[in-house]
């Protein structure tokens, strides 16, 4: 308890005022817990309405250990009548000479309890959300850099909870929340032309316009592959998965990836023979062969755009 309330006194422990002046005022020194005033020293221990469930049972003591040592009741009012006086008395009583040694190792005991619970309960109410999307978090980081460009966050599984908490984790006062963006891809004409996204878009989810997939790494099975993939061509339309992968990401050792993911890039001949041959399925008379098919077929295609390319490649151009 005694190390957190020397991080406390020694300004080691970074409150939202002292943020807001490393980041230039680029970040809000707001409390990030009540947001009604800049965080400093003095509201974090004494104002902050989120803590106060705490602070009330600490300062009733407090004023009861005074009372036991027979200090003058004007003398008490004067102390918690005074947020200055008040503060310095919890974090350094040794300067107040009407207390004895014993008086102030109590009140020691006493305010290092404080200064321990106050700085938890703040950590608790911060950390609430912050399990969810841990990257968002990062975006403060970013702000601080770019002020005047705006942040946004897309999810499709946030909860209430998750709401309320992503404006004190951000540390952004003007915070809305959009729900358009699902609605939108599902539309036969959508607005947005570029979507990032999770894999919360492999099921339940039906886009009828979107033409192409892109993985920038293979998922952990080919089922998922193939889920997430099935998300194009919803209406019949030409349409085109990519998957970019590297030899690490290839790896056995990878948490929760399976064999037949590792196989299928590894594969040397056509690759939409073999996502259909895996679950059961052939290729149709109708199925597009050469270029249009698969990287490894394009090779082989003669078609008169792949032969242009690879006159164009041979020259160099």
């Amino acid at each position: 308890m005694a190390a957190i309330k020397v991080k406390i006194a020694t300004g080691i422990m970074i409150l939202q005022y002292q943020r807001s002046r490393f980041s230039k005022n680029c970040i809000s020194a707001i409390c990030p817990l009540c947001n009604i005033e800049p965080e400093d020293m003095t509201h974090f221990i004494l104002k902050c309405e989120k803590l106060s469930s705490i602070r009330n049972r600490f300062m009733q003591e407090l004023k009861s250990l005074l009372v036991d040592c027979n200090k003058p009741p004007l003398l008490i009012q004067e102390l918690f009548d005074d947020k200055e006086n008040l503060l310095h008395l919890i974090i350094d009583c040794t300067s107040y000479h009407f207390l004895t040694y014993k008086e102030q190792v109590r009140i020691e005991t006493l305010t290092r309890g404080l200064c321990y619970k106050l700085y938890h309960k703040r950590l608790l109410l911060m950390s609430e959300g912050r399990e969810f999307r841990k990257s968002f978090s990062e975006l403060v980081v970013l702000k601080s850099f770019f002020n005047n460009v705006p942040i946004a966050c897309l999810s499709g599984t946030l909860t209430g909870k998750h709401i309320n908490a992503l404006s004190k984790q951000l540390l952004i006062s003007n915070f809305k929340v959009l729900t358009c963006i699902i609605t939108d891809l599902q539309s036969v004409q959508p607005r947005f032309r570029l979507v990032f996204t999770t894999t919360v878009v492999g099921m339940g989810f039906d886009p009828p316009s979107v033409t192409q997939v892109i993985h920038c790494k293979p998922p952990r099975s080919l089922t998922n592959y193939l889920q997430e993939i099935g998300r194009a061509g919803r209406r019949g339309q030409m349409s085109t998965a990519t998957l970019y992968y590297t030899n690490m990401d290839l790896a056995k050792n990878l948490p929760g990836i399976q064999d037949d993911i590792l196989c299928y890039c590894r594969h040397k001949a056509c690759y939409r023979e073999c996502l259909l041959e895996i679950f059961g399925y052939k290729k149709s008379s109708n199925s597009p062969e050469g270029c249009l098919c698969c990287s490894f077929c394009s090779l082989q295609c003669r078609c008169e755009n792949c032969q242009l390319v690879r006159v164009v490649d041979e020259m160099n151009l």
